[in-house]
């Protein structure tokens, strides 16, 4: 199909070439463009592909049987084609369905595989959307068409991409939050996507986990410098943080020690009872943290205020502890 006029490239960030990067835009981007063509498309599509082979499963050392030109015959909708599109983005909180090419006849231009023969598998390359008389490709790095006004309207949407993302591409270094992705897609395309569920731990805290991982216990000062991290990246959230992240950030904080502990505290005291009921035995170390020990007793700090918010975390854990275990 080298007769088709207008060629659009989907590649908006040409600079940024590291394999971080290139990872954002083949895998993210990309897919956000081959959207923007569907629903700027026609109503139906063929699914074509690179390459494909056909592989009996009983014969070993086998090479398989190559098809030329593999598609399938049947038509698949935009809608099909936009959800299976976003199915593979592997993006948990979008609630959408992907399609199982290999549940349907692929044929060549000579020979088929059929779907339902039991010994025969088949490999399928790289998926090409094509419009009716194949007058478009939306392949995966690019959309070629015979039409002009087509061609010129994705373009447009390749421009939103752009302006969207400049920022984070430029700052991203470890991640890019599923938010971003999903706020996106959202703005993008009103109504045609779906959040199955937020996420409990966004990605903002993702490297920072990681980074507790690696850390030992005695590791003070990595655990200081950690805490102070979370601390100012639940600060800079434009939302609240899930109750998994306030966990977390309390669990840094008691490793933290030190002058983190008030700050553990305070976390653990913004939700008491329902801190308490789901992390019992953070609430005591909260606890055990708080006391002055004098010889071998710990006792209570009996200064103000700290005796005060102290007794909200105890008293929602003993409430905790009566409720599930008795009368303590």
């Amino acid at each position: 199909m080298s007769n088709l006029s207008y060629k659009v490239g989907f590649d908006v960030f040409p600079n940024y070439t590291s394999s971080f990067k290139s990872y954002i835009k083949e895998d993210r981007l990309f897919s956000f463009a081959q959207l923007h063509s569907v629903m700027e498309g026609p109503g139906t599509f063929q699914a074509w592909f690179s390459d494909a082979v056909i592989v009996n499963k009983h014969v070993e050392d086998n090479d398989g049987e190559a098809l030329r030109h593999p598609r399938i015959p049947r038509k698949f909708s935009s809608e099909e084609v936009f959800d299976h599109i976003l199915s593979r983005l592997g993006i948990n909180y979008l609630d959408h369905t992907s399609i199982s090419f290999h549940s349907f006849d692929v044929v060549g231009d000579t020979k088929a595989y059929h779907a339902d023969a039991e010994n025969r598998t088949i490999h399928l390359g790289a998926l090409e959307l094509r419009g009716d008389q194949q007058s478009l490709i939306i392949g995966p790095s690019s959309l070629r068409t015979n039409d002009e006004a087509y061609a010129k309207s994705v373009k447009q949407r390749l421009q939103q991409i752009k302006t969207y993302f400049s920022s984070i591409m430029e700052s991203a270094a470890l991640g890019v939050s599923h938010k971003h992705y999903i706020k996106y897609l959202l703005e993008a395309f009103p109504g045609r996507v779906q959040v199955r569920q937020l996420p409990a731990m966004y990605a903002e805290f993702e490297p920072l986990h990681r980074e507790a991982k690696s850390l030992s216990r005695e590791n003070r000062g990595g655990w200081k410098s950690l805490a102070k991290n979370a601390l100012e990246t639940a600060e800079d959230l434009d939302r609240d943080v899930s109750m998994d992240e306030r966990r977390f950030i309390v669990e840094v904080c008691l490793r933290a020690n030190g002058p983190f502990l008030d700050d553990a505290l305070r976390l653990a005291n913004e939700k008491p009872r329902q801190f308490a009921t789901r992390n019992p035995e953070i609430v005591m170390e909260i606890v055990d943290a708080k006391r002055i020990r004098k010889g071998e007793d710990q006792v209570f700090n009996t200064m103000e205020p700290e005796q005060r918010d102290l007794d909200q975390v105890e008293e929602a854990l003993f409430d905790r502890l009566r409720g599930k275990y008795g009368n303590h």
